[in-house]
This record gives structure tokens, C-alpha cells and sequence, in this order.
């Protein structure tokens, strides 16, 4: 079997139309983006509930270089168990925004959920709480609320890594048109 060090421009060409999925080695965009300094195996997630029922896991993240930046315009994500599909919402701030529960809800719809139970689960922080009530009174189906015990960060360690694919996947994609410009 040959071995090539560098993939051919139409393969780099494919990769970017693609928006840097999947990641590649290869590609300097990924690495800067998505690349780790230390490999982190996840351990067994403590979760307490029925698993037969679907479970969408929701919780804040930032971008931005510095700390005065990185603290505005939050991003609430969506991890859906399930299907391992990622959701993205930018706001101007934490709690419930007026169009965030229905694009939620309407978003669980479309993974499927709609008419059947959906576990949703959060950590106790008030702020995603509020919009994890308001996804469940604007939904027509039952929904579970679950929240993580407080500094028990295993527990939500599926969330956590759907961010850190979310903040990668964002980064790769600002360098990428950042390189063009």
C-alpha cells in the first residue's frame, strides 16, 4: 500500500467545500482548530435516568480569545444523545430569549422527537434551567427535566465534549476564512 504525505488539491479542495468534516491531520485548519495537547479518555457517565427515553443535554459555552469577549453573546448548546447531533444557538445573553424555546422544540421535532418523552438535562445553573422549562411548556409532548449534581462534571461529560466539537469545528471554520480573506 502507498502512503502520501500530502492528500492531492482536489481531496484539500472536497475537505474545505465540506466545512472540515471530517477532521483530518493533514489539514492545518483542523489542527489548529480541533487539535488536543492531551488526550482525555471520558469515564462512564453517571446518569440516573431511564435510557430508553431520549435525552437532549443543553449548556452554555463562549467564544472568544480573551476574557471580556468570551463572557458576551453566549452560545447555548444542544447534545442529543441519541443521534449525537450538535445544536447551536447564539444569544445576547443567558435565560430565556423569546425565540429559543421554539427553535429548540422545533428542533427535537425534527431529530424525531416530537409526540414522544424527551429527557432534557441541564446543569442547576438558573439561567439554562429557565429555558429548559420554557423548551418544556412550549413542547405538546412530555418532557423530562434532569439536572447534573453540582461538581459532578462526569455527568455531563457528553455535553462537554459536543462543546469543545462545537468550539473546534467554529474555530477551523474562522482560520479557514480568515486564511482567505
Amino acid at each position: 500500500m502507498l502512503f502520501r504525505s500530502q492528500p492531492s488539491q482536489r481531496e484539500i479542495n472536497e475537505h474545505r467545500q465540506n466545512a472540515h468534516l471530517p477532521y483530518r491531520s493533514w489539514c492545518k485548519w483542523c489542527v489548529a482548530g480541533k487539535g488536543r495537547h492531551d488526550h482525555h479518555r471520558s469515564g462512564q457517565e453517571v446518569d440516573q435516568f431511564d435510557k430508553s427515553v431520549p435525552c437532549v443535554s443543553m449548556d452554555y459555552c463562549f467564544m472568544g480569545d480573551d476574557g471580556a469577549t468570551a463572557n458576551e453573546n453566549p452560545i447555548l448548546c444542544t447534545y442529543d444523545n441519541g443521534t449525537g447531533s450538535i445544536g447551536a444557538y447564539a444569544t445576547k445573553r443567558k435565560g430565556v430569549v423569546m425565540w429559543l424555546p421554539k427553535a429548540i422544540g422545533m428542533d427535537m421535532e425534527f431529530l424525531g422527537y416530537g409526540g414522544c418523552r424527551v429527557n432534557v438535562k441541564t446543569d442547576q445553573e438558573e439561567a439554562i434551567m429557565s429555558v429548559k422549562r420554557a423548551v418544556a411548556e412550549w413542547r405538546s409532548s412530555p418532557t423530562s427535566m434532569i439536572e447534573s449534581p453540582v461538581r459532578e462534571s462526569q455527568c455531563n461529560g457528553k455535553m462537554e465534549k459536543a462543546i469543545q466539537s462545537f468550539q473546534g469545528q467554529l474555530r477551523t471554520l474562522k482560520m479557514d476564512l480568515e486564511s482567505k480573506v
